[in-house]
């Protein structure tokens, strides 16, 4: 089980990386857990300052494995939110978007510079 009991939290690694190793994980109701746990889906939420709500949270998971081990499961699908492919394809928007004063539309410096280091990284990979 992951425990989150900060008053104020941006997107946290640490929950993140719980989520994504399949831990049962109790947060409390923060901008970045939020955007990552859907209450009773993937995870618990408690509100900010709710001791009594954050112990009987705990509890539901050591009580009822079962009931953990489904959310534990759903909260491994965050990977596809956080995958390395996902990430870069997000980063290489931000860039070209840098690059082009906000258009869309890739640079073709970049692209090919993107995709030289995509090669080196496959040819070593095979290697």
């Amino acid at each position: 089980m992951f425990v989150m009991s900060s008053n104020y939290e941006g997107l946290s690694n640490a929950l993140i990386e719980a989520l994504c190793s399949g831990l049962p994980v109790v947060s409390t109701r923060v901008s970045g857990a939020t955007d990552v746990i859907t209450d009773g889906e993937n995870g618990l939420l408690v509100d900010i300052g709710d001791e009594q709500g954050f112990c009987q949270a705990m509890e539901k998971f050591i009580n009822q494995p079962d009931y953990a081990g489904m959310l534990a499961s759903k909260a491994k699908e965050c990977r596809k939110l956080f995958s390395k492919e996902k990430i870069c394809s997000q980063w290489e928007l931000v860039i070209s978007k840098s690059l082009n004063n906000g258009q869309t539309e890739k640079n073709c410096v970049l692209d090919d510079c993107l995709q030289e280091k995509r090669s080196s990284a496959a040819d070593a990979e095979y290697h």
